[in-house]
């Protein structure tokens, strides 16, 4: 089904759209989903298909250039929702689109996601693995279930994990922030550049680090090793339990360390320096900054 309705403003002509498709996932294994200029929605119903809307309003001479395309190659499901990037950039142009992609919930195998100049959303969602990549865009995930590994990577944007459980968890932003929220995961790793990392109430080794950025990780209690690192930024580690048993490593070139941790036993204790421990050694923090300080309390 498509539809437009015209408006005027200060782009001219603006149309409201609205385009919706149903898709089979008889035989799929993996969908491919990308876009440009337009922010994708993923969510699962108990409905028996795919259903794709594409809605909101554009200017009038891009009618022709916004449309959903979706097709089969083997076990993959390829869907593509794009405008004319070339007409973008000439002149004014309104573009304020969203892809809603809702999923049955039968389908629980593989998804991919690309985008450009656009945000991605995943949410309340039980899958396989997902791959989630934009630029010029930010990527959030909520209340989602992954058997095996959640990966994100942005460029000049952020990244917003919350309620997740996977068994691995990936996640880069280059110019933008990575914040994790209340989500567990045998391994997370995050990275940023030119922006900070945040852990909030998650469970599972990590392996954290930032480039011109803070990290910063706030727990009710320590259980797993996490080696962390930042370059021209500081780590941070708030505890709101003392641990029995914790090894603490730190090292930096110019910055200076600070553990405040009850009863814990310092065999080294310098400015930049640091290499201490409680009980059992276990788990271990391993601490490195060229020129931020080091905090954990």
């Amino acid at each position: 089904m498509f539809a437009i309705v015209k408006s005027e403003g200060f782009f001219g002509h603006v149309k409201d759209v609205y385009q919706e498709e149903k898709v089979s996932v008889d035989q799929i294994e993996q969908i491919e989903i990308s876009s440009s200029f337009i922010d994708m929605e993923v969510t699962q119903t108990e409905q028996e298909e795919i259903q794709l809307v594409l809605m909101g309003k554009v200017s009038s001479s891009l009618e022709e250039d916004v449309r959903i395309h979706s097709k089969q190659s083997g076990s993959t499901l390829i869907i593509e929702a794009k405008v004319n990037d070339k007409k973008w950039m000439t002149g004014f142009k309104r573009i304020s689109l969203t892809l809603q992609v809702q999923l049955p919930m039968k389908f629980n195998k593989d998804i991919v996601m690309k985008g450009t100049s656009g945000d991605i959303s995943l949410e309340k969602v039980q899958l396989n693995s997902v791959q989630l990549q934009a630029s010029s865009g930010d990527i959030h995930v909520k209340d989602v279930n992954v058997r095996n590994s959640l990966k994100t990577k942005v460029s000049s944007g952020d990244v917003n994990i919350a309620n997740v459980k996977a068994h691995l968890m990936s996640h880069q932003s280059s110019s933008g922030d990575v914040e994790v929220k209340q989500s567990m995961a045998t391994v997370i790793r995050a990275e940023s550049t030119s922006g900070d990392v945040s852990i909030q109430e998650c469970s599972g080794k990590m392996d954290l680090k930032s480039t011109s950025g803070n990290v910063e990780i706030d727990l009710s209690q320590l259980m797993d090793d996490m080696q962390l690192a930042s370059t021209s930024g500081d780590i941070k580690i708030d505890l709101q339990h003392t641990p029995n048993n914790v090894e603490v490593e730190f090292k930096s070139s110019s910055g200076d360390g600070r553990v405040r941790i009850p009863e814990i036993y310092f065999e080294v204790k310098k400015d930049n320096h640091i290499q201490a421990f409680k009980g059992s050694k276990e788990p271990k923090i391993i601490a490195r900054t060229s020129s931020g300080d080091f905090t954990l309390r």
